[in-house]
């Protein structure tokens, strides 16, 4: 069994106990148990439970982006931007409705006991990026607005800090549809045309 293949299997053992104990941090003693790989390997592997921890929680969201990456690469570009935008907002939202406020409450304490910036998870949306700037040199609708690479990062990077914001502040609105709409509308304004300008360049 290959080095990677055994990660798998920790943190997938690790994803399960923190589903079963409505995300509490599960023991070193109940993850070796679960996963079947001695205290040595994990350590060896991971170096602390914080940095296993840390690359569970990065391991689900990583899932979320490479189905929105896929989504953006399937945009066909007779299709105006909106309904991309719209797209990836919707999967978003509905993987984190999958989940609980317990989740994510769990996820800034171990970005924080670990010494990270909870910006660490926002990172993985980098891997959009490139397949959104694509998409924008391909589009035929004139509905994406012009923008570089850099600036699509520091928008997608906008977009996470929307939907991260309530539960760091404590708004009950969280993964409602409320946040939903609200998050939708700031992330289409960030990379959309207003109507007439669209209009307006499909017609140069």
């Amino acid at each position: 069994m290959s080095k990677f293949e055994k990660k798998e299997i920790i943190a997938q053992s690790v994803w399960d106990l923190l589903v079963e104990q409505d995300f509490k941090a599960p023991s070193i003693r109940e993850i070796t148990r679960r996963s079947g790989f001695g205290i040595g390997t994990i350590y060896d592997y991971f170096g602390r439970v914080q940095e296993l921890l840390l690359f569970v929680v990065l391991r689900q969201q990583e899932q979320v982006i490479d189905a929105a990456k896929s989504i953006i690469e399937a945009h066909s570009p007779d299709q105006t931007a909106d309904k991309l935008i719209c797209a990836i907002v919707d999967l978003i939202f509905v993987e984190m409705s999958k989940l609980n406020v317990s989740f994510f409450k769990f996820v800034d304490d171990v970005a924080l006991r670990g010494g990270n910036s909870p910006r660490v998870f926002l990172r993985p949306m980098d891997k959009l990026v490139n397949p959104l700037l694509e998409a924008r040199l391909r589009d035929h609708t004139g509905t994406f607005l012009t923008l570089e690479a850099k600036e699509i990062r520091l928008l997608l990077q906008s977009m996470g800090a929307m939907i991260r914001f309530p539960i760091l502040v404590g708004d009950s609105y969280f993964a409602s549809e409320e946040h939903r709409a609200l998050v939708q509308s700031a992330t289409l304004r960030l990379f959309i045309k207003a109507p007439d300008a669209a209009a307006a360049s499909k017609q140069v």
